[in-house]
């Protein structure tokens, strides 16, 4: 005999809540925040960018109101601040 696995369950009737991050407001279900903010947002924050430059040949470092950045456009999560 097989057993049917059990319909998804229906998100709209989900309690919802609004989740702060600094600089960020996330809006829906409790359970897909795990307290962190999205990945995008993660920035490394070393005293020497110079490996971090090196790490995908699209990076660059920019100063940007007095701090030193490494951004990289095609793939963001190689972003960096100097500090």
């Amino acid at each position: 005999m097989l057993c049917h696995p059990a319909p998804p369950p229906d998100l709209t009737k989900q309690a919802t809540t609004a989740l702060t991050w600094p600089g960020l407001t996330l809006n829906g279900p409790v359970s897909n925040f795990s307290g962190l903010p999205p990945h995008e947002d993660i920035m490394k924050i070393r005293n020497s960018l110079k490996s971090l430059k090196d790490r995908h040949r699209d990076n660059r470092v920019i100063r940007r109101r007095g701090r030193t950045y490494v951004i990289n456009k095609t793939n963001r999560r190689f972003k960096a601040r100097q500090g």
